[in-house]
C-alpha cells in the first residue's frame, strides 16, 4: 500500500524517505533540485541568501525522522525559511485511542493544544493540532502543527519539527489544502 499526495510546487518539495528515490538519484540531487527550484523565485539570491536555502535542504534531509515515509519541506516565502512536516504510517488507530496523544507522543505542550476535527476521503477522519512548546525564560517559543487521521487502511500522522508560531501560522491553510489530497492506493 502507498500514501500518495498532491503537492503545489510553488510552496512544497515533496523530500523522499530514502535515496535512491524516484527522480532522484541521491540526497545531493534532491538538495540541489530544492535550492535550483528557490532560486526561480529568488534569481536575484545574493552568495549568503543562496548558501542559507542550501543549508535549508541539507537540513531538511538530516531533520527527517528515520520512521518517516516521506518529508514535506514548506518554503512559503521569498526569505530563506522554510518548515519540514514528518510523514508516517502506522496501523488504523482503536476505539478509545486519542488522536492528539498518538500526535504529540508525549511532548509537553506550554498551552492546550488547539484541536478541529478533519475528514479526508482518501484516508479517514481524526484531528488537525495547533501546539505551543514550553521555552525557557527569554527565549522565543516555539510552535508546532500536525495531523493524526486514521481509516480502515491504517493511520497517517504528519507533524512539522518545531518551528515559529508565525511559520505555523502561514503553514496551516497551505497544509489543510495538502491534507485533503492525501490517499492511500492499493
Amino acid at each position: 500500500m502507498r500514501l500518495d499526495v498532491e503537492v503545489d510546487e510553488r510552496y512544497w518539495a515533496h523530500l523522499p524517505g530514502e535515496f535512491p528515490s524516484d527522480g532522484y538519484a541521491d540526497r545531493g540531487a534532491w538538495e540541489r533540485d530544492v535550492v535550483a527550484r528557490y532560486l526561480t523565485v529568488r534569481p536575484d539570491a545574493d552568495d549568503a541568501t543562496r548558501a542559507a536555502a542550501a543549508g535549508i535542504a541539507e537540513a531538511a534531509v538530516d531533520g527527517l525522522l528515520p520512521s518517516a515515509l516521506f518529508g514535506l519541506l514548506f518554503w512559503p516565502t521569498r526569505r530563506p525559511e522554510a518548515a519540514l512536516l514528518h510523514v508516517d504510517l502506522a496501523p488504523t488507530l482503536r476505539p478509545g485511542d486519542d488522536p492528539v496523544r498518538e500526535l504529540l507522543d508525549g511532548v509537553p505542550t506550554a498551552l492546550p493544544p488547539s484541536v478541529d476535527p478533519v475528514e479526508v476521503p482518501g484516508v479517514g477522519s481524526g484531528v488537525a493540532v495547533r501546539f505551543v512548546l514550553p521555552a525557557a525564560p527569554g527565549e522565543t517559543p516555539v510552535a508546532g502543527i500536525g495531523y493524526v487521521l486514521s481509516g480502515p487502511q491504517g493511520s497517517v500522522r504528519i507533524v512539522s519539527s518545531p518551528t515559529s508560531t508565525t511559520m505555523v501560522g502561514m503553514l496551516d491553510a497551505p497544509l489543510r489544502e495538502l491534507v485533503g489530497t492525501l490517499r492511500f492506493v492499493a
